[in-house]
């Protein structure tokens, strides 16, 4: 009788993926029934969302793990690996568990700075205002939402491109089981099924892993040490070298403006249980991504990746072929491949609960505390509907997740530098500094974009249209796109910065009675200005952003 690999790999892949589903439920449920202090949680949207102080050191580091990971990780850095050689393939993986340290560090001073701070969005609405915060949930609700499309659009063109089979099944299973359990359970229940998921995904990538080390022996093509494959994975590819800046910048902006990741801040017990399982989590995070680039790194090595045919999705897989199945498209037809589909499932479904997580955090930074958690529910169901759809679609990963790194190392800069909270970078960087920075890093990256694309055999409007598509979506992660991005971010603070205070030196009231009457609140233009150059000179005044209002409104 035929195996059916395609009913097998369906079965497995929905089974665990409904084991997690059940343990969640059911966790939720016992908690609920105990009356436990983490039971308390599920009657708030700050509860719901932060479930702040209540988790141990190891239950963050799988939750960090968990979160970070996802199907992409199936995809990704082996395409990454074969397009950028082994430089690129370790610079990404690398990449992947440094930004994890830099939100733990930024966080444990922002929970000193502002305790209350329940989100990002909250951060930079006490440091800087509401417009700033605006902008900052607008981007972050962006890049989750496109991480969530991407994880749903991995699990989709895996099983219909290496199964057979149509990928609409497995993409509706995941996203209905990932939010129902979610919606039930909160983030408490999302990081206690962290821990099986990344446990579960960890233990079958090692058995893989030595799997394939015991029966991988494809000899090198005949001509590897001069041809060309040596010279797209070895030292020298442009794109590898280009990914020493590029991957750590774009990971690291982008997992900084990610809420998914934030929450975990929040939920730690205290900062030895946040170090700990920062240090842990991105450990683990580092291995696993540097083995899944080394699988396909070493399908291109023997030779069994032909680039201008094969799925770049797929090019894992490759690395499961025999020499006799040379030149083919991997289909999945082994035991070992399915055990990869199953790791995939797995970490899928915890990325997708991550996300929507980060949604529920974005919804409930708008709320005032002690509201309930049937608005955030609501805005995640709401967001994940069209974006079942827009998996359905088939893009390319690596596409999607280039224009949100583009646009979060856009705002990067401004970010950063609002972690200088001093009296002298309160006046440097006002939220009108951050606000100029945005708009003059987008608009210099899209002219760049424009520019560096332009054909002189086009319509000028056609020129535009595609340079603005470049930029953000065809680049190829090219390093001077994101250094462009980041330097102009830099500039636009130093610009604003500079006109602010030549306007400030020049303004009527400075002439007239120069900074007494700063002190007593009479200085022209709007409130929040006044408030923010009344506590820079008044050294015995507490800070005051135009938040402020707004926090002393929610407590």
């Amino acid at each position: 009788m035929e195996i059916s690999w395609v009913v097998i790999s369906y079965v497995l892949c929905i089974t665990i993926q409904i084991f997690f589903c059940a343990y969640a439920l059911l966790y939720t449920r016992r908690m609920r029934q105990s009356c436990s202090s983490e039971a308390a949680f599920l009657d708030t949207a700050e509860g719901f969302a932060t479930a702040r102080g209540s988790q141990g050191r190891w239950r963050i580091a799988w939750s960090f793990f968990a979160g970070s990971m996802g199907a992409w990780a199936i995809t990704s850095p082996p395409n990454y690996a074969v397009q950028s050689g082994w430089v690129g393939m370790v610079s990404y993986a690398v990449s992947c568990g440094i930004p994890t340290i830099c939100v733990v560090t930024l966080g444990g001073e922002i929970q000193a700075r502002w305790p209350q701070a329940n989100s990002l969005a909250d951060f930079v609405s006490f440091r800087f205002g509401k417009r700033a915060k605006g902008c900052v949930m607008a981007l972050t609700m962006f890049n989750m939402v496109i991480g969530l499309l991407a994880e749903l659009t991995t699990i989709g063109a895996l099983f219909k491109d290496f199964v057979g089979a149509e990928a609409f099944p497995i993409v509706l299973t995941v996203a209905v089981l990932s939010t129902t359990y979610t919606l039930y359970g909160g983030l408490v229940v999302s990081i206690v099924t962290d821990q099986l998921q990344a446990l579960f995904s960890i233990v079958l990538i090692v058995a893989i892993s030595i799997w394939l080390l015991a029966t991988f022996h494809t000899a090198l093509p005949p001509d590897f040490g001069g041809g060309q494959m040596e010279k797209q994975l070895g030292s020298g590819n442009p794109a590898g070298l280009s990914s020493l800046f590029v991957m750590p910048l774009s990971l690291t902006a982008s997992t900084l403006f990610s809420e998914a990741v934030w929450q975990r801040v929040w939920a730690a017990e205290g900062k030895a249980s946040l170090r700990f399982g920062a240090a842990v989590g991105a450990s683990a995070t580092v291995v696993m991504v540097f083995l899944f680039g080394l699988a396909g790194f070493i399908a291109a090595w023997g030779g069994l990746v032909d680039i201008e045919k094969d799925d770049p999705n797929l090019y894992l897989f490759q690395v499961f072929k025999t020499t006799q199945k040379k030149g083919a498209q991997a289909r999945v037809d082994s035991w070992i491949e399915v055990m990869v589909l199953v790791v995939a499932a797995a970490m899928n479904e915890g990325a997708i609960d991550s996300a929507q997580n980060g949604l529920i955090s974005v919804a409930n930074s708008c709320l005032p505390l002690g509201s309930s958690p049937f608005i955030p529910r609501l805005f995640v169901i709401i967001v994940t509907v069209p974006v079942v759809f827009l998996a359905l679609q088939g893009y390319q990963v690596l596409s999607i997740f280039l224009i949100t790194n583009m646009a979060c190392t856009c705002v990067f800069p401004a970010f950063v530098f609002g972690a200088w909270d001093t009296p002298l970078g309160r006046r440097v960087v006002t939220e009108a500094e951050f606000l100029s920075s945005i708009v003059f890093s987008m608009t210099t990256v899209t002219l760049y974009g424009i520019a560096r694309a332009w054909k002189d055999d086009l319509l000028v409007w056609d020129n535009v249209t595609y340079g603005m598509w470049y930029a953000w979506a065809g680049n190829e992660y090219l390093w001077d796109f994101f250094a462009v991005a980041a330097g102009s971010g830099v500039c636009g603070i130093m610009l604003s910065s500079t006109a602010n205070s030549v306007a400030r030196l020049l303004s009527p009231c400075t002439r007239s009675c120069g900074s007494v009457c700063c002190r007593k609140g009479s200085v022209s233009g709007d409130d929040d200005q006044a408030k923010l150059l009344n506590s820079i000179t008044d050294e015995s005044s507490v800070y005051l952003t135009p938040a402020a209002e707004e926090s002393s409104t929610r407590s």
